[in-house]
């Protein structure tokens, strides 16, 4: 039986706060772009769980900006995303796991 690996998920936060342009709100975007590159340094891939439409804006736009300070450029950051859940106190949620890895890129990069 295969143990599900959970030291690189990132559970993401989506305040309302951010949602109006706030100066903490883009500290924590770039903050956690940071932590998505961090984590794949470590491991092969990072997953990223947003319960609600503030936290899945917050993971795009973080996978995004890291995206664009990835310093390999041989390497290109990809996302797929799922569904999945979470416990909040027993209630079960809707989440979405976004899965981001690192692949490489043939011949340039068209940015």
């Amino acid at each position: 039986m295969e143990s599900q690996q959970t030291d690189n998920v990132l559970k993401i936060r989506g305040d309302k706060d951010f949602q109006q342009g706030n100066k903490d709100g883009k500290t924590y975007i770039r903050k956690l772009a940071s932590a998505i590159l961090t984590v794949l340094d470590k491991y092969d891939e990072v997953k990223l769980k947003a319960v609600g439409a503030p936290s899945v804006n917050n993971a795009v736009k973080a996978f995004i900006v890291a995206k664009s300070m990835m310093k390999d450029k041989k390497y290109e950051l990809v996302c797929t995303a799922d569904f999945d859940t979470a416990d909040f106190n027993g209630n079960q949620k809707t989440a979405i796991m976004f899965k981001i890895f690192a692949e490489e890129v043939d011949g340039p990069q068209n940015t």
